[in-house]
């Protein structure tokens, strides 16, 4: 396996995983899978850490419609409108509130 198969074989668990977040039934072993395989990646030189990087946003936006940051923050306006009891937050449309 060259560098660009590993690359791909990365963004593809990568998709998968995020999908399976995305529907809630990712686990901590299948995360866990999916960092072993990049790690084993940069330890043999096939993928750097900025690569690695790269393919979980470009998976992240291809699967969420977000970066990484941006959906960390969306959750955690969610978050904090729960525990304030503001309500109003989920008057919005969803598909308004993760427009970037």
């Amino acid at each position: 396996m060259d560098a660009n198969q590993f690359q791909q074989a990365c963004f593809s668990q990568l998709i998968e995983l995020f999908k399976q977040s995305k529907l809630n039934k990712s686990s901590q072993r299948d995360k866990g899978r999916v960092e072993g395989f990049i790690f084993a990646g940069r330890s043999l030189g096939l993928i750097t850490e900025q690569q690695a990087q790269e393919l979980m946003q470009k998976a992240h936006i291809q699967v969420f419609g977000q970066t990484i940051e941006e959906k960390q923050a969306a959750d955690k306006k969610r978050q904090l409108a729960i525990e304030n009891d503001d309500f109003s937050y989920f008057d919005v449309p969803t598909i308004e509130r993760i427009k970037p």
